[in-house]
């Protein structure tokens, strides 16, 4: 091989390897083409809720669209005459109760009630708390709180049922002073010092069975709403913070049919208003 051609050979190398280097650069993607990697999107896990449910701290009823038909059926499926629905709500320590409850449980037991069991009366529902040991996760996640079960009622008519706002005071038959026995003077002595501590009212409404003339029964109504007043008077209630209604036998909430139910139906409703 002579010089000349030797020279001419080392050119053309150079001006593949140049041709080829500025190619590459110019279009990367068609001289040396990578391999793409698919993209998958992750598998987002959500926790499924249960029929019935809570947040911490919070009484709010949380339910499941699926479960929650299903559940509530089959707690009233023993809903007979007779018997009472027990509901026990659950809390935690430290949770933080809503004011004029002693703790979380009771006011999500109530909250039950009025949320997703209004058609039980309240003279067949009795509720309970019950603290449970901490767990992992309960400030962050929804959790479930609370059991239900039927029980029959006693046979005398309970002297008074008390929710955070409300109350039913029980009267005997053709009575105004009422079933005034320590549970009702207790009830009565804490409202008044609510009320004196506080810028609330109250509502008193009586009520009667349908035994006897329906105007006699609306003056009796009136009688046992201002037995309730004069009460709470005594106790140190402005009278003008109180308000006295009846509704005679027009609105009972049990069958007149039987005593039991007549003497349920005979009571004065206490509702404090904020």
């Amino acid at each position: 091989m002579n010089f000349k051609a030797l020279i001419i050979g080392l050119v053309s190398l150079l001006y593949f390897l140049g041709a080829n280097w500025y190619y590459s650069n110019e279009h990367p993607e068609e001289c040396c083409p990578k391999e793409k990697v698919a993209t998958v999107a992750p598998t987002v896990i959500k926790k499924e809720r249960e029929p019935l449910m809570f947040n911490w701290s919070n009484n709010k009823t949380l339910i499941s669209d699926t479960k929650f038909p299903g559940f509530k059926s089959n707690i009233l499926s023993d809903n007979k005459e007779g018997r009472i629905l027990e509901i026990t709500g659950r809390y935690f320590e430290g949770e933080t109760a809503p004011d004029n409850y002693a703790d979380m449980g009771r006011a999500r037991a109530e909250a039950i009630w009025k949320e997703r069991f209004p058609e039980i009366p309240a003279t067949r529902i009795k509720f309970k708390s019950e603290k449970i040991p901490m767990r992992d996760g309960v400030k962050t996640e929804e959790f479930s709180a609370a059991a239900f079960n039927w029980i029959d009622a006693p046979t005398e008519a309970p002297k008074v049922i008390e929710t955070a706002n409300t109350a039913l005071i029980y009267f005997n038959f053709n009575g105004t002073r009422g079933k005034l026995n320590q549970e009702v003077t207790d009830y009565l002595q804490k409202v008044a010092t609510r009320l004196k501590n506080g810028t609330e009212k109250i509502n008193i409404t009586g009520h009667t069975d349908n035994i006897g003339e329906e105007n006699a029964n609306n003056d009796l109504g009136m009688r046992r709403s201002k037995t309730v007043r004069d009460i709470l008077i005594r106790y140190g209630v402005d009278a003008s913070r109180i308000s006295t209604f009846t509704k005679g036998e027009i609105e009972p909430v049990e069958s007149n049919e039987t005593d039991p139910g007549r003497a349920l139906n005979r009571r004065a409703f206490v509702e404090i208003i904020k």
